[in-house]
């Protein structure tokens, strides 16, 4: 017995042994350390989903207040590789730039949205992304722009799209362009695109401070 017991302790002290347990050990406490990453990287997404998903079609009042919101989700977007969610947080980005009077930032924060845009994104991403933009624009007195960007955004609108405010931004923006551009007759017909648009759409006056 005594010397089986002996035998027993020379095998567990054998450094063969040892260096397997410390394999194992090492093992194990990766694969935690792994969950656990995992489980934080799910946590982070769920939150920048939540974040997406609360201001799509909603409302930005304060841009000092989006941004830091939206520049963390944007973070996890981009870790992730998602860039078409994070050229959609760009979009939001420009608008409350726009809405602190930061109209530089707000047109690079735009820019960067449609270099991020691709093929297989949601086509209404680009559509809030033009209207963010023409907002920006319309700000800096580039009326020429404003016009262009629009006409051709609303010129590639799909009817069978689902609902989204940036329609009525467009027509409202192109009217807004033309009238300061002197083309009066134009700009007529063009506001009474928007008013067609609202009440097909069900856009109210409330709304009018909705981002894209």
């Amino acid at each position: 017995m005594v010397q089986g017991s002996a035998s027993l302790a020379r095998i567990f002290r054998s450094p063969l042994l040892i260096r397997a347990g410390i394999a194992l050990f090492g093992l194990i406490r990766c694969a935690n350390i792994e969950a656990q990453t995992n489980h934080a990287v799910d946590e982070r997404m769920a939150w920048a989903d939540s974040v997406y998903g609360a201001y799509t079609n909603g409302r930005i009042t304060d841009g000092a207040v989006s941004l830091p919101v939206l520049n963390k989700a944007l973070s996890v977007f981009l870790a992730s590789g998602d860039t078409c969610k994070a050229a959609r947080i760009m979009s939001w980005r420009c608008h409350s730039y726009d809405n602190i009077g930061r109209l530089d930032s707000a047109v690079i924060a735009g820019q960067q949205g449609l270099h991020w845009f691709r093929a297989g994104c949601d086509s209404l991403i680009l559509m809030s992304l033009n209207v963010s933009l023409s907002n920006a624009l319309l700000s800096l007195g580039e009326y020429q722009r404003v016009q262009e960007i629009s006409e051709s955004s609303l010129a590639a609108w799909n009817d069978a799209w689902p609902y989204s405010v940036a329609r009525d931004g467009l027509y409202t923006n192109r009217a807004i362009a033309m009238v300061n551009l002197g083309a009066m007759d134009e700009a007529l017909v063009a506001f009474r695109d928007v008013l067609a648009n609202a009440r097909k759409e069900g856009v109210f006056p409330e709304q009018s401070s909705t981002h894209w």
